[in-house]
C-alpha cells in the first residue's frame, strides 16, 4: 500500500502548495496589473482553478485512504468523529480496575 500512501502525500502536497502559492500570485497581480479588473479577472479564474484542483486532490486523498486503510477502520476512525485505537475498540466504556463499574460515571 505504499502506492496508495505514496498519492495521499502528493495529493495533499499539491493542495496545500496551491493555497500557499495562490496569495502570491493575487498580490502580485493587483500590484502590477494596470486595472484592477483585469486583476480581478485573473484571480478569479485562478481561484476556480484553485477550488478544482482541491477537489481533485480531496478525492484522490479519499480513495487513497480508504485503499490504504481498509474500509472498515477507514469509517470508524474518520466519519464518527471519536478518537479511534485499533488495538482498543471498546473506547465507550472503561472499568474501573479497583470498583469494577464504569469510570466515567461513577462521583469521587
Amino acid at each position: 500500500m505504499a502506492f496508495a500512501r505514496y498519492f495521499m502525500r502528493l495529493s495533499l502536497a499539491i493542495w496545500i502548495g496551491g493555497l500557499v502559492f495562490f496569495p502570491f500570485l493575487a498580490q502580485n497581480a493587483f500590484s502590477t496589473l494596470a486595472s484592477r479588473q483585469s486583476a480581478g479577472l485573473i484571480v478569479g479564474k485562478s481561484l476556480m482553478n484553485l477550488h478544482w484542483i482541491g477537489l481533485g486532490c480531496g478525492v484522490v486523498f479519499l480513495i487513497c485512504s480508504v485503499a490504504s486503510r481498509g474500509a472498515r477502520k477507514f469509517a470508524v476512525r474518520n466519519l464518527s468523529g471519536v478518537p479511534h485505537d485499533d488495538r482498543n475498540f471498546d473506547f465507550a466504556v472503561r472499568r474501573h480496575p479497583a470498583h469494577g463499574r464504569d469510570s466515567s460515571f461513577h462521583s469521587r
